[in-house]
């Protein structure tokens, strides 16, 4: 019988004690800070969001988290739905977190980051409102319709790729990518969303120890403690890509066997990428053109994993590259997801025909922009006709 390996300890986060009870002084400095950090004034986007009396709240969750819930809403002078994230701001703790996802949406610039509109303050409660993203996460996506194809994702990944490059430029680490956390709109764009954890490195040589996120798409190197920095959110993304092609997470798992799992996770081959590892899978459903891909991202040691600029110019994320999925074939699928999510959910019926109806209209202007680029092209080909000498 052979001996399991040594493995350096992994850490596993103490249980949260109760509250203690605040002290006036300490809920006056809270509310100072809060009253501080919301300002009434948009701070991202072109929508100008002033006041929460300009939101018609729909009263039907879209999501949960451990700071707070989202829920969807319509700005009524523009007939634009926006996502609202509603947080208890009366724990300290909470509140820190607060501090963190505004600060960190507000500097932000980035096409494949969710936009932050504007924050509020209402009943010991904070309002962010942010970028409706009506297709939903790629977790919602993948527990109503299965398996994502490899092609869409191959178009997904070049945005998440282009979204860490840009948080690489400003240094910082996300610390919690997971197909929750990646969400999808009507125009097929993936996004990166929940800062709430997201850690800014004061220099490139700056490293992370704390042990926050969502353990089971953390690196190796988190799991064992040791420092970690930006190619810790590559490991969760290509981990992330993997579930959301499999269709399934993974690791095998149960949920009396946490610290094996972490034990897995960081030192055994990654599961139907890794030759070496017990689990494969047939080439129809991981490509070996994908699964290079992914083992670029989940490489055990973080120094062997590809600089985010560097995977930029990797042939699966290319636009160049020929694929089966034609633009046509890609609206076909967001209105197919947002059909699921209109049955699975009826309340939010409203907001995937007003997404249905966004990808008419951009399939239309498409079909437009082609017929007037055939003619051009015709016409450039067509010979001069000089005039005949009589």
């Amino acid at each position: 019988m052979s001996r399991r390996p040594n493995l350096p300890p992994l850490v596993i986060p103490a249980a949260q004690q109760p509250p203690k009870a605040e002290s006036d002084d300490s809920k006056k400095a809270k509310s100072s800070l809060t009253d501080s950090l919301l300002s009434p004034e948009p701070v991202q986007g072109e929508l100008g969001i002033r006041s929460l009396d300009e939101l018609k709240m729909i009263e039907d969750c879209m999501g949960s988290g451990c700071s707070g819930s989202v829920y969807p809403a319509l700005h009524v002078p523009t007939g634009k739905y926006v996502a609202v994230k509603k947080m208890n701001v009366r724990d300290e703790a909470i509140l820190k977190q607060l501090v963190h996802e505004l600060r960190s949406l507000q500097r932000l610039r980035c096409p494949y980051v969710v936009s932050f509109y504007n924050c509020f303050y209402s009943q010991e409660f904070a309002h962010i409102v942010m970028e409706m993203m009506e297709v939903g996460s790629l977790a919602d996506i993948v527990a109503l319709n299965g398996p994502i194809n490899e092609d869409v994702l191959a178009v997904f990944a070049r945005h998440l790729v282009r979204g860490l490059a840009v948080m690489r430029q400003q240094k910082r680490v996300h610390r919690d990518i997971k197909p929750a956390n990646i969400c999808v709109n009507s125009q097929a764009v993936a996004k990166i969303t929940d800062f709430g954890i997201t850690g800014e490195l004061e220099s490139s040589l700056t490293h992370h120890q704390s042990f926050v996120g969502s353990s089971a798409y953390m690196a190796p190197e988190r799991l064992l403690n040791i420092k970690y920095s930006f190619p810790s959110d590559l490991w969760s993304l290509g981990l992330s890509l993997l579930e959301c092609a499999l269709g399934f997470y993974p690791y095998s798992f149960s949920q009396d066997s946490f610290i094996l799992l972490m034990e897995s996770i960081a030192r055994n081959p990654v599961p139907y990428v890794d030759e070496k590892s017990e689990y494969q899978i047939e080439e129809e459903k991981l490509s070996p053109l994908f699964k290079r891909f992914l083992k670029r991202c989940l490489r055990h040691d973080p120094k062997d994993r590809t600089e985010v600029k560097d995977l930029l110019d990797h042939v699966f994320v290319s636009e160049k590259r020929v694929t089966g999925l034609t633009d046509q074939g890609l609206r076909n699928w967001l209105q197919h997801v947002l059909v699921l999510r209109a049955k699975s959910n009826p309340k939010f019926t409203s907001i995937a025909q007003a997404a249905i109806q966004s990808i008419m209209r951009a399939e239309a202007q498409a079909q437009v922009l082609a017929q007037a680029q055939a003619q051009a092209q015709a016409q450039a080909r067509a010979p001069n006709q000089a005039p005949k000498n009589v």
